[in-house]
């Protein structure tokens, strides 16, 4: 039976692409680097704020840790700035949202961005006191780890196998597997549900309201 479920932030609960470009071009400009279309910022995500930052320099400056600590700091201030500008939720999200909490399960969010960013883009996007907590990166291992997962259960209350781990990319289902838990790869994100697919998830969710139907199918053939 499902009693949590955990989110993955960025191309599952809000698009954020927007936003998470813009501030990468400021750092970029900054350092006088090319600045970086779409699908290069697309490639580059997912892993991570300094593997962000790395994968975004040109490989001159991309293999020296020093360059790399000077311009994740620079990120920092940027998407601190610009993280709120346009991020918006998925259509129909905030009202599955309420739904799967009208249901009793519990919900938290785990990502790989920093912590304050995560915080911030919450605090914009949703209402108050809807995920029992933000796990944001810094705070454990990054994603596929799956320490931050397994801290978001113990926080809602429910074991590994009682949860649903949701999120765009392999290393969402990576994470939510290595956890212990089911995992749903959604198709309006980040990457390609093929991939997902081949990551092993165990359900799809093509929109948001999809996620109810998941989580009361499980429930229902539990009962």
């Amino acid at each position: 039976m499902i009693k949590g479920v955990i989110f993955d932030l960025d191309g599952t609960l809000a698009n954020t692409i927007e936003d998470l470009q813009n501030a990468m071009n400021e750092m970029l400009a900054v350092f006088g680097y090319p600045k970086r279309n779409k699908e290069q910022i697309l490639s580059a995500i997912c892993y991570g704020q300094r593997e962000f930052v790395k994968r975004s320099l040109p490989h001159e400056a991309s293999i020296s840790d020093e360059i790399i600590d000077k311009c994740q700091g620079c990120y920092t201030l940027c998407y601190q700035k610009h993280c709120t500008d346009n991020t918006q939720p998925y259509p129909m999200m905030l009202q599955t949202l309420k739904s799967i909490k009208d249901m009793g399960v519990r919900m938290s969010v785990v990502t790989n961005k920093a912590q304050a960013h995560a915080d911030g883009v919450i605090k914009k996007c949703f209402p108050e006191g809807l995920f029992d907590t933000v796990v944001g990166g810094g705070s454990f291992e990054a994603k596929p780890a799956p320490a931050g997962a397994l801290y978001a259960a113990l926080r809602m209350g429910a074991e590994s196998g009682e949860c649903l781990f949701i999120g765009d990319s392999d290393v969402d289902i990576m994470t939510g597997k290595r956890a212990g838990m089911r995992t749903v790869g959604v198709s309006w994100g980040y990457r390609d549900i093929e991939l997902l697919r081949r990551a092993g998830a165990d359900f799809e969710a093509h929109a948001a309201p999809d996620i109810i139907d998941i989580v009361k199918k499980i429930n229902f053939d539990h009962v």
